[in-house]
């Protein structure tokens, strides 16, 4: 994924934080997914639009990960949300 990239959550999904995880439901298939607390934090990064970029400098001065290991996490993280579809990649 090339840092030019606009992530974004679906319209159809809600999510909410629980003690610092977040659980989501898929409106449209009526599933709902839990997620940790780094990849909850990355989930409520997305639910405005944003750079690739930015969800990985966010992530890098909130905690001790370098940019190379920060940027595939966050990758595997979107394409995993995407191929839910809970999320969608945009050009910038």
């Amino acid at each position: 994924m090339t840092s030019s990239y606009v992530v974004r959550a679906v319209p159809h999904q809600v999510s909410c934080e629980m003690d610092g995880e977040a659980v989501i439901l898929d409106m449209e298939s009526n599933t709902y997914y839990g997620l940790d607390s780094t990849a909850a934090r990355i989930w409520q990064l997305i639910q405005q639009p944003r750079r690739f970029s930015e969800i990985c400098d966010t992530l890098q001065s909130e905690y001790d990960i370098d940019a190379t290991n920060c940027a595939r996490e966050v990758d595997e993280f979107i394409n995993h949300m995407v191929k839910l579809g809970l999320a969608r990649l945009e050009n910038e």
